[in-house]
């Protein structure tokens, strides 16, 4: 049987080589989710009435993806820039 020490070491082991694998992974975009990741990085560029609308249209598109885990990658990064 571990002590707790030596399972707490283990976690943090754990936790430190899973960093740099989980930072290697690159988003894989979709034809479809592409063109909307490319609006979301230029958002913060756009005057704020046009950033306000382009907001708007960005949701709704992203509404219309199909379920998939890029899907909501895309709504985090558009609310994470939208607050």
């Amino acid at each position: 049987m571990h002590s707790a020490p030596s399972r707490s070491l283990l976690a943090i082991l754990i936790l430190f080589l899973a960093i740099p694998l989980s930072s290697q992974q690159k988003t894989v975009w979709s034809a479809q989710e592409q063109p909307i990741a490319d609006q979301i990085k230029g958002l913060r560029k756009l005057d704020d009435t046009v950033r306000a609308r382009t907001t708007k249209e960005l949701a709704l598109q992203i509404r219309q993806l199909p379920v998939v885990p890029n899907k909501l990658n895309l709504a985090g990064a558009l609310a994470n820039l939208s607050t």
